[in-house]
């Protein structure tokens, strides 16, 4: 008995030699709170639905190295600026509704995840929510698909992995507008130690302008901000804006404060009628050090050709 143990023992060591584990990138639900996404078993980022916010947001995001990338709230004006939630996605004008601040009564509200999955390389969720106006009537639902996909060859000098982001908007009120305005969609607000004017870190553009002087309200495919994380490791974020995506591309809103947006309503309103669905499309790069403007245009290249 011991010995034909033994035996089955290592045929089991021998099959997980030969094959990569099924479930290697997880999505780890918990319940009403969120999704929480592993890379062998240790947490990359978590998305939060937000039930006793304003609207839901991914937090934390952790780097390559396992520092935090992102934070909550503006280092120097923590309640002013309390709705940068990280990673999230807003407007200030939805039928004249602001669902950019927090000073109203207007929410995005976690209806239901409607799936999840795993697999070798990647894992991701879909969520359902509504953008509720003064706390009573639903303007949009959006379907919103979050994909994290971290590559199992990484070189060492490289280290990458992949946010992609799918919002699908629908109206639930006739037509709805998206006014025009430097606030929408998708904001990031980096970790203070990345931060231009408080770590020394760098904003660059497709474009290769470098920080707000030259990168704010200019059009660009993509937009990286990156800076130190600890001492001698340096990471960034990286947003690619899809080529689908309205009025690509987009006029950035990019601060040395640390937070940066691809503006597509600066110049233009959308709108959204009942019978019409609007689409956004972001691929979110959180690497490490080694990624400048070639690396990144080919990764950018890349996303487009795998998104057609």
């Amino acid at each position: 008995m011991g010995v034909a143990l033994a035996i089955n023992y290592l045929d089991i060591n021998k099959v997980m030699a030969m094959q990569k584990f099924a479930f290697r990138v997880q999505a780890v639900p918990l319940g009403y709170e969120g999704v929480s996404f592993h890379v062998n078993g240790v947490e990359v980022v978590r998305y939060q639905t937000g039930m006793n916010a304003w609207r839901p947001f991914l937090f934390p995001v952790f780097g390559p190295s396992g520092r935090m990338v992102t934070r909550i709230g503006h280092p120097h004006d923590p309640h002013g600026h309390r709705h940068h939630y990280s990673i999230w996605i807003a407007h200030a004008d939805v039928n004249g509704c602001n669902f950019w601040s927090d000073d109203t009564n207007n929410k995005q509200i976690h209806q239901r995840f409607v799936e999840f999955g795993d697999s070798t390389e990647r894992a991701w969720c879909i969520a359902e929510i509504d953008w509720v106006a003064n706390g009573t009537k639903p303007l949009l639902r959006e379907r919103r698909a979050i994909t994290v996909t971290y590559p199992s060859q990484l070189n060492d000098q490289k280290r990458f992995w992949l946010l992609d982001i799918l919002s699908e908007l629908k109206s639930l009120e006739g037509t709805v507008t998206l006014g025009v305005t430097p606030f929408g969609l998708l904001g990031v607000r980096v970790a203070k130690s990345m931060g231009v004017r408080d770590g020394g870190g760098r904003v660059m553009n497709s474009n290769g302008l470098i920080n707000e002087r030259e990168t704010m309200a200019q059009r660009a495919t993509w937009c990286d901000y990156s800076g130190w994380v600890a001492e001698g490791i340096w990471e960034g974020i990286c947003i690619f804006d899809h080529p689908h995506n309205f009025d690509h591309p987009p006029a950035w809103h990019v601060r040395d404060d640390g937070w940066f947006c691809p503006s597509h309503f600066r110049h233009r309103s959308l709108t959204i009628t009942e019978k019409s669905v609007a689409k956004f499309r972001y691929r979110i790069v959180i690497h490490g050090a080694g990624f400048e403007r070639n690396e990144l245009n080919e990764l950018y290249h890349q996303y487009v050709a795998s998104e057609q």
